[in-house]
């Protein structure tokens, strides 16, 4: 009995260990230092320069700031180490990155927040609408600490979509008012 209970627990603890050594293949990690925290100032921004690598092919990053405060400044990401990434704010507290799918990419994060203060928010890369991964950052006004990201996102619509939508509202009416006429 205390034989199989041991090999149990084991094989729990070797299949613990196997999926978190291959979870930390794959993550958002800080590349350096943050840049222009000794000169910040009011109306002023400083950045972080990120990486992506390990998860397979991904074609969108979204930086979310939890809970919803305004801490990016625009490009609220930017600097992309791949050709054809662009960045499509969608406000302060939403930033939304994509281009063609890569395995690995460096971006920056910029922040108008003052580099003194905490904040929080969370990475996802994305493949499709599919996660690929995800990180929380926490900035403690000193260093990044690192957590679990909020799970139950769905991936931001494409600008492109977001511009079109006005005009299918527009077909809407129209072909309403050409059915009651």
């Amino acid at each position: 009995m205390k034989t199989t209970v041991l090999r149990v627990f084991s094989a729990a603890a070797a299949l613990g260990l196997a999926m978190t050594c291959h979870r930390a293949e794959a993550s958002f990690y800080t590349v350096g230092d943050p840049n222009g925290t000794g000169t910040w100032g009011p109306g002023l921004t400083w950045f972080q320069t990120w990486a992506e690598t390990g998860v397979g092919n991904f074609d969108q990053i979204e930086a979310i700031a939890r809970p919803a405060s305004s801490i990016f400044a625009s490009p609220g990401l930017g600097s992309f180490s791949v050709g054809g990434w662009t960045d499509s704010d969608i406000d302060a507290t939403h930033a939304v990155a994509s281009g063609p799918s890569v395995t690995t990419l460096q971006f920056n994060t910029i922040f108008t927040t003052s580099p003194a203060s905490t904040f929080t928010f969370d990475l996802y890369a994305w493949n499709g609408n599919t996660l690929a991964d995800s990180v929380r950052a926490t900035w403690t006004g000193s260093t990044w600490v690192y957590g679990q990201a909020d799970p139950n996102v769905t991936r931001a619509p494409e600008p492109s979509v977001l511009a079109l939508l006005p005009l299918g509202v527009l077909a809407l009416r129209f072909v309403r008012r050409s059915r009651i006429s």
